[in-house]
């Protein structure tokens, strides 16, 4: 995936991030493997840098579980962060 897209690179920890979209209000990006209790990000655009925000980090566990237990079918919606899909 690109590190800029339009001009744009979101920094974390001082790294380019791979970016997947970025648009007017919105940048989706993949964040790398992170460790420890807080990092770091901060936008460029076009050389400008956003000031730098340091966000906290807390340990996950994600997961996907499926209705029947078989792996195939739908997936169970857990929270409201993520979709169910058929």
């Amino acid at each position: 995936m690109p590190r800029e897209l339009g001009g744009v690179q979101v920094l974390v920890n001082a790294s380019p991030a791979p970016l997947l979209y970025v648009g007017p209000t919105q940048i989706n990006l993949q964040l790398p493997e992170l460790t420890g209790s807080e990092a770091s990000l901060a936008v460029r655009a076009n050389g400008i840098a956003s000031n730098q925000v340091t966000l906290p980090l807390s340990p996950v566990n994600p997961a996907i579980f499926m209705v029947g237990q078989t792996g195939y079918g739908t997936i169970v919606k857990a929270n409201t962060d993520m979709l169910a899909m058929p």
